[in-house]
């Protein structure tokens, strides 16, 4: 409520004028402001690096005052592996309390994909050795990656190969077609 009970002018003009106040009460509302809190994080590919939350991975739309998130809430122990992730905020605090009662926060939450890393391997274009009575060593294999592994995995690769196009052991002279019969990682590639 705003009352105005006096009222002082400058270079003493209240003498050239008779004012009166209004009894009537002004009113002066400041309203709450809408806002929205969402958690700042995005989709990406697995990288082998956690994605931490902390008090302001948040976006917030028109917000004024200091505000920190003190709590999330995630469908998972940690956001790292390729997979779906839910996020929402569940509490909040500003500086001070009487902040808190100047806003109208929607909470909205976020979903996430940390795709599977995407890997190209690429073999040498031919390999060769000279007729011995043994079978080709497949292990000796040579290979290269589109993109590097990360946090230290290690790709399972076997190959096979075939003559004919039948699969068979590369032992005596010809030429065979060689297969990568599977190559595995982990479920993050």
């Amino acid at each position: 409520n705003i009352f105005i009970n006096d009222c002082t002018f400058q270079n003493g003009l209240k003498s050239n004028y008779d004012i009166t106040y209004s009894s009537d009460l002004v009113y002066l509302t400041i309203l709450k402001r809408d806002i929205t809190l969402t958690p700042d994080i995005n989709s990406k590919e697995y990288d082998g690096i956690e994605i931490v939350l902390d008090e302001y991975s948040y976006v917030a739309s028109e917000l004024f005052d200091d505000l920190r998130v003190t709590e999330y809430n995630v469908n998972a122990d940690r956001i790292l592996d390729a997979r779906d992730y839910h996020i929402s905020i569940v509490s909040y605090e500003f500086d001070s309390d009487d902040i808190l009662n100047s806003y109208n926060i929607t909470l909205i939450d976020k979903d996430i994909t940390i795709t599977q890393r995407s890997i190209i391997i690429n073999l040498n274009t031919s390999y060769q050795k000279n007729y011995d009575q043994e079978a080709y060593d497949l292990s000796t294999i040579s290979y290269k990656l589109s993109k590097p592994l990360v946090n230290n995995d290690t790709l399972n690769i076997s190959f096979e190969t075939y003559l004919n196009g039948v699969e068979t052991e590369a032992k005596n002279a010809g030429t065979y077609v060689l297969k990568i019969k599977s190559a595995y990682v982990n479920s993050n590639y």
